[in-house]
């Protein structure tokens, strides 16, 4: 069955971002979108993810929680003081009690493994 997609999504404004240090993640989180018609800009050093939301506008962020010098978390922290308005994703393959109740507070609003 095809479906419409503008039919089912409503139009989106804004610049999506994904940061993760894995290339794999990236294409597939990246192909996820685009097939929902959809763009992103893809990271995969979290600095220089930072340094592009100092200069532009993003609406949503997906991030990595665990990723070599700088976790998801402290990330999402730094975002949240350049871009307050951003809404975040916080994105992992670990499955732990612990990273889930991390993830799953404050402004942080849900954990997708």
């Amino acid at each position: 069955m095809d479906v419409l997609l503008s039919a089912v999504l409503p139009p989106f404004a804004g610049i999506i971002c994904i940061v993760d240090d894995n290339p794999s993640m990236l294409k597939a989180l990246n192909r996820l979108l685009l097939s929902a018609g959809l763009q992103a800009k893809l990271f995969s050093e979290p600095l220089v993810f930072l340094a592009f939301v100092i200069c532009n506008t993003v609406t949503l962020a997906v991030i990595d929680i665990f990723m070599p010098g700088m976790s998801g978390l402290e990330v999402q922290k730094k975002l949240q003081a350049i871009s307050p308005k951003t809404r975040v994703i916080i994105s992992t393959a670990n499955d732990e009690d612990s990273v889930r109740k991390c993830c799953n507070t404050g402004r942080r609003y849900r954990l997708f493994h």
